[in-house]
């Protein structure tokens, strides 16, 4: 086990990556054999030892290993660099998916995906470093408090995205029972800080894509054009 302290090294056995399946989901998985039980500090190795692997190690090269399943074959991935990856210990894992957070779509997108999104409509805020997981998770719970997501509504399904050297989050707006008229205001209200704008308009203004004939949204909330820069992160929300 390079990278890791003698100690830690001397307590687990083994560590075989494969796959489990959880509430009709697919996950990687790590099965780690121990001689000895380990401390916080050593858990907390382990898991960064475990991310190493899996953005350049031994997970790395995991997804290209097909693992036959009843469905058929899998090819899974560990790469934590992908929006919504994480690494839990197994208590930690079951209580994350009994979480209200398990329940959000994260995806990664291009800005070609993008351009593709005709009559869609959704949220884009600019400059998003950091966990997406976090960002989509602090923006539900600020536009609730704001009563701009209604009925106990949020946004579950969000795209992350880079162009012109930003982090992208793209949150997508069906099936959201929302308050557009004050989402619109709050969009303003915070350009400064977050980069809001509509889908649409970025798709416009930001993509090179010309305006869609046939879509019907947010036409009298148009946004100004937005220059790239940097905007602030969920630290600095209020």
């Amino acid at each position: 086990m390079g990278r890791c302290s003698r100690e830690l090294q001397d307590k687990v056995a083994s560590a075989v990556w494969d796959s489990g399946k959880y509430g009709g989901e697919i996950y990687g998985v790590v099965r780690c054999e121990l001689r000895e039980l380990l401390t916080a500090e050593e858990k907390a190795e382990l898991v960064d030892w475990i991310k190493h692997q899996n953005d350049s190690g031994i997970g790395a090269r995991a997804e290209q290993i097909p693992l036959e399943a009843g469905e058929g074959t899998l090819f899974v991935g560990f790469n934590v660099n992908e929006p919504g990856s994480f690494v839990f210990d197994e208590k930690d894992f079951e209580e994350f998916i009994n979480s209200p957070q398990c329940k959000y779509v994260l995806k990664s997108a291009t800005p070609d995906d993008l351009r593709g999104m005709h009559c869609q409509e959704g949220l884009v805020l600019q400059g998003c470093g950091g966990s997406a997981r976090e960002w989509l998770t602090g923006i539900n719970e600020m536009l609730t408090e704001e009563s701009i997501l209604r009925d106990g509504s949020q946004f579950r399904e969000a795209s992350v995205f880079e162009h012109s050297g930003l982090t992208n989050i793209l949150f997508h707006m069906d099936d959201v029972d929302l308050d557009v008229g004050k989402l619109a205001m709050w969009r303003l209200q915070s350009h400064e800080q977050f980069g809001g704008t509509w889908l649409s308009d970025y798709r416009v203004n930001q993509l090179g894509v010309g305006v869609d004939e046939d879509f019907v949204g947010t036409d009298d909330l148009a946004d100004e054009p937005v220059e790239d820069q940097g905007f602030g992160g969920m630290g600095g929300m209020a």
